[in-house]
């Protein structure tokens, strides 16, 4: 947001990123998989932190990061049977990214968030949704059913959230 990922086209930077491309055009870190760049990354990061800290995850940037904890912490808890046991916690007036999930975590009143027609809140099946690269007996040691939905209401008025729910259930049956 207020930085240049590539420092503003200083050469060593341009040829460090070009002799990377030369080596690893895609890589993921999600399902174990990783490459030689962030392992050794890791490596380094491992001498230089606290003894305890074993595992790196690495992100695009913050709000990436941010929606990776939120999402580690859902999954963590629900793997371990209290999918109940859930809160993002914030300063106020902080900015933690600008992407939906980040930006819920603000701490602004008035939040960021992209609104969905005139509501600030969001319904989602999770078996489908948030869950949905799981198999069923993962969505179910995660404490996912596939009769739940996960309502969560954001900042707006009490009415205009009454009519959206009215209005969804209308719709809904026929």
């Amino acid at each position: 947001m207020w930085n240049v990922y590539v420092g503003h086209g200083r050469q060593e930077l341009v040829d460090a990123a070009a002799s990377q491309l030369k080596t690893l055009a895609f890589a993921t870190a999600y399902a174990g998989s990783s490459n030689q760049p962030a392992i050794e990354l890791a490596t380094t990061l491992q001498r230089l932190v606290y003894k305890n800290i074993e595992a790196f995850y690495f992100t695009l940037g913050g709000s990436d990061a941010t929606d990776t904890s939120v999402r580690t912490a859902r999954f963590y808890w629900g793997a371990q049977g209290r999918p109940e046991k859930f809160k993002v916690i914030a300063r106020t007036l902080s900015y933690h990214g600008s992407t939906i999930g980040a930006a819920a975590a603000t701490g602004v009143e008035e939040s960021f968030l992209a609104n969905v027609g005139d509501s600030k809140s969001l319904v989602v099946h999770p078996a489908t949704v948030t869950h949905g690269q799981l198999t069923e007996a993962e969505q179910r040691l995660a404490g996912v059913k596939p009769e739940q939905i996960r309502f969560s209401i954001g900042t707006e008025h009490v009415d205009d959230l009454l009519w959206d729910i009215a209005q969804a259930f209308e719709r809904s049956a026929g």
